[in-house]
Formats: C-alpha cells, sequence, structure tokens
C-alpha cells in the first residue's frame, strides 16, 4: 500500500462504518474542532485536507464547502478552551486572566458553532 492509497482506503473504511453522512460531517467537526486547538491552521489544513477530500467526495460533499468547513473548524479550535492558542494570547493582551476571557467568551463561541453546524448541513448557504 502507498502513502497516495491511504486516504482513499480511509474514506471506503469510514463510509462503510458510519452510514449516516450526517455522522460523517459530525464527526469530522469534532476531529477538526480538536485538532485545531493545538495545531495551527496552515499544518492541520495540510494534513488533514487530503484525508478528508476523498471522504467528503465518497458522501457527495462539494469541496468548496469541505474547505469551508475546514477552515471555520480550525478558526474555532484556535479560541476554544482549554488548549486554544489565541486565548493565550488574549489573556496576555487583556492582562487578564485565563478564565475571565473564557467567561467573555461564550456568547461568540455559542454563534461560531450555530453558524458552523448551519455551513455544514445546509450546502445552499455556501454553494449559490
Amino acid at each position: 500500500m502507498t502513502f497516495d492509497q491511504v486516504p482513499t482506503r480511509f474514506a471506503a473504511w469510514v463510509a462503510s462504518t458510519i452510514r449516516s453522512p450526517w455522522l460523517i460531517l459530525m464527526a469530522m467537526n469534532v476531529v477538526l474542532i480538536i485538532v485545531g486547538g493545538p495545531l495551527d491552521l496552515p499544518p492541520a489544513l495540510l494534513l488533514f485536507g487530503p484525508i478528508f477530500l476523498p471522504l467528503g467526495a465518497s458522501i457527495g460533499l462539494d469541496p468548496v464547502q469541505l474547505g469551508l468547513i475546514m477552515i471555520i473548524n480550525l478558526g474555532i479550535g484556535l479560541y476554544t478552551p482549554p488548549i486554544g492558542t489565541t486565548l493565550f494570547i488574549a489573556a496576555s493582551i487583556s492582562k487578564d486572566t485565563l478564565d475571565d476571557v473564557c467567561k467573555e467568551l461564550w456568547p461568540f463561541f455559542t454563534v461560531a458553532i450555530i453558524v458552523l453546524l448551519l455551513i455544514t448541513y445546509i450546502p445552499a448557504l455556501t454553494l449559490y
């Protein structure tokens, strides 16, 4: 097995294991938010783009929509507690504690998750 076969085999395995495209999209969202905390956006895109592109194609997901889903997920991961790297930067700039920054962040985090879910599950919002 060569390295170029790994993403397609992974996509086939996930598609055979998880039957519902909705659940596959939710799993992709969860993985990307978790990865987006400790890993910066460009390396995460380079690592997971080749893996998720065949997976998205196997469930009929447009590549443009997949790109938006990945960018938004990884962006949310950058400020998701407890390891979001931009949380520490915001706390340092504001000279406030990390707890205080997280308390003020929850309304923005909630709206970002709602927008992510809308973009993920309603393709007409991104593909007009």
